[in-house]
């Protein structure tokens, strides 16, 4: 009998209203007036330290000397209604996680506010999925734009203007050039350029690069997408001889994208930024589908020219065949007209 009286007491405990907040994944905790930590439960003491208590929120949670802006603890005790934010954390200045903060007012018999509760709730990994459609909404609009212009010519030197340009726009390059590979299949030579500075061009941006050598012959010959997020870093502080071929000023990050058309390389196209880890992992996909369409234009232009040039060789064939034909009939008219005379004559 006593042990059943126990084990409802036992019950009675688990429970008791600090008991169910302890077990409450999401983070809770109360925040009095002069913005000190009252109370935090297990969730918030697992992920701050066990002895919140006593401290000011902002210097424990964020690493503050002063109230987080847009915290919904202020507006909760500035208007004593409800208030939520949304807010970001950096545990090692690259990481971030997002928390759903939510204040609601805790009032004395009086009704005066006294305090806030609040409750935190990490939402990292549904902001991580709505980023990410996000970034492939923006991808696909991106695509979709650059297929559009590359629609508007089927001229060589057309395509390459606007394929560059438009690579430049959706990806926020600073600039960008474009060069295909030569008949020996060793160097790429510069055909096309755009950029935003309006620094003039030079010998240095147009020179042709080798197969296999640097980040623009390196994407060539492996045929894969380089990135370089530092360059300054990437050659040890060192001036590389790539830094202005592509925008007229010193750039700091690239991206070169080889130009294949079912395997066989056309090209690179290469987008240079002046900001540091301009192009990311992220924008590979992006990167490899403009690659593609752009590649895919270019050997439509080239069909086009190639066809061109078939039609005014067989122009000429035929043209050079008519003449020949007219000019055995001239003879074949001549001489019968000379036979005709010396009949006459006789």
């Amino acid at each position: 009998m006593a042990k059943k009286v126990q084990s409802k007491s036992t019950q009675r405990m688990a429970w008791a209203p600090e008991n169910l907040l302890e077990a409450i994944y999401d983070g809770v905790c109360v925040i009095d007036k002069e913005m000190r930590i009252t109370y935090a439960n297990e969730s918030y003491r697992r992920a701050y330290g066990r002895d919140l208590v006593g401290k000011l929120c902002y210097e424990a949670f964020r690493g503050n000397n002063q109230v987080c802006s847009g915290c919904p603890v202020v507006e909760c005790f500035a208007t004593g209604e409800p208030s939520s934010s949304q807010m970001v954390r950096c545990a090692d200045g690259r990481s971030r996680s997002f928390f759903d903060k939510k204040a609601s007012p805790l009032r004395n018999d009086e009704g005066e506010t006294i305090a806030a509760v609040v409750v935190s709730r990490d939402i990292t990994e549904q902001k991580l999925i709505e980023q990410e459609a996000d970034r492939r909404g923006r991808e696909i609009v991106a695509l979709a734009e650059v297929a559009m212009a590359l629609n508007q010519s089927i001229e060589m030197g057309e395509v390459l203007d606007i394929a560059i340009r438009q690579a430049v726009e959706v990806t926020g390059a600073l600039g960008g050039a474009i060069r295909l590979l030569d008949e020996s299949g060793e160097r790429l030579i510069w055909k096309s350029f755009y950029t935003k500075s309006k620094e003039p061009v030079t010998e240095e941006m147009m020179a042709s690069q080798t197969v296999g050598v640097g980040p623009m012959g390196k994407a060539a010959a492996d045929k894969t997408i380089i990135l370089v997020g530092d360059i300054g870093q990437e050659l040890g502080g060192a001036k590389p001889d790539h830094s202005q071929s592509l925008t007229g000023v010193r750039i700091s990050s690239i991206a070169v994208v080889p130009l294949l058309s079912r395997d066989k390389l056309l090209g690179t196209m290469a987008l240079g930024s002046e900001e540091k880890n301009n192009f990311t992992e992220a924008n590979r996909g992006l990167l490899k589908a403009i690659g593609s369409q752009v590649a895919m234009c270019i050997e439509n232009a080239e069909l086009l020219e190639k066809a061109r040039q078939d039609a005014a060789t067989i122009k000429m064939t035929i043209l050079d065949q008519l003449k020949k034909q007219v000019s055995e009939l001239e003879n074949t008219i001549g001489k019968y007209n000379v036979e005709k005379d010396r009949g006459r004559s006789s």
